[in-house]
């Protein structure tokens, strides 16, 4: 991206991700209680799955911020990042517009779709659409699976 850069993207996405997770999962009767529902012991397991989601979401984040420079995986961690926020966000709004209005559900819609948009454009202006074939070792794996891929559409 020209004027942000993609790993530090990644990173925010990680402690936003990080946040929820460790929130919902160590904390999920204050969420509950916040969210003023009755909270009994299947409710508090599923916001704890939720947390141990966002958990897993924002560590593949982490350990990815580095690797997005040249990765093949660039574009399949932005589609993946630019889905997950783009949905939450517009669930979160149509939530906000309708009966449960909170301003802390329409502060995450906020924030997701702002992550959501800056992560479009990470898609959108990313240059590394293909890992450059230059020849050297690094990329031999990708330029023979490619060709597999290829050898087995012409039969």
């Amino acid at each position: 991206m020209g004027w942000i850069k993609t790993k530090y993207l990644m990173i925010s996405s990680t402690f936003l991700t990080g946040v929820f997770g460790l929130s919902a999962t160590l904390f999920p009767k204050i969420i509950l209680s916040i969210a003023e529902v009755n909270s009994n012991w299947f409710l508090i397991l599923i916001v704890q799955i939720a947390g141990i989601l966002y958990l897993g979401f924002s560590i593949m984040n982490w350990i990815a911020k580095s690797a997005l420079n040249g990765s093949v995986y660039t574009r399949l961690l932005l589609k993946g990042n630019l889905f997950h926020f783009t949905v939450t966000a517009l669930v979160l709004f149509k939530t906000a517009i309708g009966n449960h209005y909170s301003d802390y559900i329409l502060s995450a819609a906020i924030l997701y779709s702002m992550f959501a948009i800056l992560f479009g454009f990470a898609l959108l202006t990313n240059t590394n659409k293909k890992a450059s074939h230059n020849g050297s070792i690094k990329n031999l794996h990708i330029i023979l699976s490619e060709r597999s891929v290829n050898n087995y559409r012409q039969r």
